[in-house]
């Protein structure tokens, strides 16, 4: 069997153990948690290989999992910042009511990510991405505040994300008859210009959703700040992260067909930078520490985003460079 077959049963059985461990014993319920994060992030960074990829059929649908460069960077931010606030929610959650169902939900985020980051198909992405959100959802409403007011407002721009990529996928199995990246890559120029609009269009909006960008960002300084405090170094460092690698996929796969100085750039450039000044100028008149990190988040997202959508080589550069930095300074400070 594929390593990375096992390495995403173990999340999973390590995820039902780990909640239904917290029943039986405290000291169970952690080690087991710890282990599953561990043993999982050791095996994944040592043994799954860029440029390998796992092709199978499921449903009568061509699937495929494997990493890439950009994705393997992504999942080493994943690994090791989970791992760190898997080790900081043992003692900042010591005492605290449900932590079977915040480790489950906390296992079941990475492997959702990790998943995000495997699939080389539409399909296992979309399906990764909403286990991603139905587990980061359950972390907002975890503490009971505010749950109508950010709960609500949170999953209905998630759902606003989630069909704009369900839309994006069907006209492309409509249009190539395949829901592999690369197959949309390779066809994408000889679609008509309205749809090489309106692909990019969707899977932007479903991207920019998680990154944050605006005016889509409203959901985020509620979430982070209703969030328990040791997952949302893994919501502003990691998931936050998810929305840029997809935008990474769009400029690298799709977008790359333009000219460099097509309109569609220029476009999603300036709303990186409103969102990195906009996001700034909120963080500042902030009295809540967690609001303040988070607009922080938002904006340097948007300087992220900026880098990506420019496209060039050092752009592209600076925009990942950013990103890990990013993950490591807001994770420690979340």
């Amino acid at each position: 069997m594929e390593i990375i077959f096992i390495i995403f049963g173990i999340l999973l059985v390590g995820s039902v153990l780990t909640f239904f461990a917290n029943k039986i014993s405290g000291l169970l319920r952690d080690i087991l948690f710890l282990i599953t994060i561990l043993s999982t992030g050791v095996m994944f960074l040592m043994n799954v290989e860029t440029g390998r990829f796992v092709s199978f059929s499921l449903g009568g649908l061509n699937l495929s999992w494997g990493l890439t460069p950009f994705s393997w960077l992504f999942a080493t931010i994943v690994i090791g910042l989970g791992i760190l606030a898997a080790f900081y929610s043992i003692s900042s959650m010591k005492g605290k009511d449900r932590l079977g169902f915040y480790y489950f939900n906390f296992i079941l985020g990475i492997f959702s990510m990790l998943g995000i980051l495997v699939s080389q198909d539409l399909v296992s992405f979309f399906i990764f991405w909403e286990i991603m959100t139905w587990s980061s959802y359950l972390m907002v409403i975890y503490n009971g505040k505010n749950v109508q007011k950010v709960g609500i407002k949170y999953i209905i721009f998630s759902a606003i994300g989630a069909y704009a990529l369900l839309m994006a996928i069907v006209i492309t199995y409509t249009l190539t008859g395949s829901l592999l990246i690369s197959d949309l890559s390779n066809a994408y120029s000889g679609f008509d210009l309205n749809m090489q609009i309106l692909i990019p269009v969707l899977l932007i909006i479903g991207f920019g959703v998680k990154s944050g960008m605006m005016p889509l960002h409203v959901w985020a300084p509620g979430a982070y700040s209703n969030s328990p405090m040791a997952y949302t170094a893994v919501f502003s460092g990691v998931l936050s992260k998810m929305g840029v690698y997809g935008m990474v996929l769009v400029f690298t796969t799709i977008i790359a067909h333009f000219p460099q100085d097509f309109w569609f750039r220029d476009v999603i450039a300036w709303m990186g930078a409103i969102t990195a000044v906009i996001g700034t100028l909120w963080a500042v008149i902030q009295d809540d520490a967690k609001k303040l990190l988070a607009y922080s988040s938002i904006a340097q997202l948007g300087y992220i985003i900026v880098g990506v959508a420019i496209g060039t080589e050092l752009a592209m550069l600076s925009a990942l460079f950013l990103t890990v930095l990013h993950a490591l300074f807001k994770g420690t400070l979340f």
